[in-house]
């Protein structure tokens, strides 16, 4: 009779145990990795909002730092095509870190600079 009673609760407990496992919900899958868009970049459709977001506050107006304007297209891609913008926002050596004083721009930002200067600077 001792063994049936030590059995018994065991039995009791791996039965429970294995039902409890059967109801538990799937783990969710790991999350994607975000994606960097470097394909069809223009002016138009990136490049400008990133002008806009890390440049112009000082390369721009009557007294733009270092003479250098990046309120347009032809300015941009002027600075584009020569290596300067490029160089610039990725902190190489051979050109002025820009943002001045700040972090260098994401990596995405700068792929999507490189991919745009590959194809040649498009407007649109």
């Amino acid at each position: 009779m001792n063994l049936k009673h030590s059995i018994l609760p065991f039995l009791f407990a791996l039965m429970i145990a294995f039902t409890a496992c059967k109801n538990d919900p799937p783990e969710p899958p790991e999350p994607e990795p975000p994606t960097c868009n470097t394909e069809n970049i223009t002016y138009e459709n990136r490049v400008e909002a990133i002008m806009e977001q890390y440049c112009t506050a000082c390369h721009s107006g009557a007294s733009p730092d270092a003479g250098i304007v990046l309120t347009t297209y032809e300015e941009v891609k002027s600075q584009a095509l020569d290596g300067l913008l490029y160089d610039s926002m990725a902190h190489n050596s051979n050109a002025t870190p820009m943002p001045y004083l700040g972090q260098k721009v994401p990596d995405c930002t700068l792929a999507q600079i490189a991919a745009w200067i590959a194809d040649d600077a498009p407007e649109s």
